[in-house]
């Protein structure tokens, strides 16, 4: 199966609940830009939070994403 990318993940679409001192919920919200499967030729999202080989035209054309920087970020 495809992966969904999110495309706008910045610090207000990401959801903290504090429930308990231990018990904490981070959830990521607004999937209104998100599409399966990652294309390194689309920008979209906030502009101060797009990765720098989004954002450089020239890396754009030969972007490689790396499944696991990906991860990393969405598990913050």
């Amino acid at each position: 199966e495809p992966p969904i990318v999110h495309w706008d993940i910045k610090p207000s679409n990401i959801l903290v609940q504090h429930r308990h001192s231990d018990d904490i919920h981070v959830k990521l919200g607004d999937f209104g830009l998100s599409r399966e499967g990652p294309d390194p030729t689309t920008i979209c999202g906030s502009w101060r939070y797009l990765a720098p080989e989004v954002y450089n035209e020239k890396d754009r054309k030969v972007a490689h994403y790396d499944k696991r920087s990906y991860t990393l970020a969405v598990d913050i």
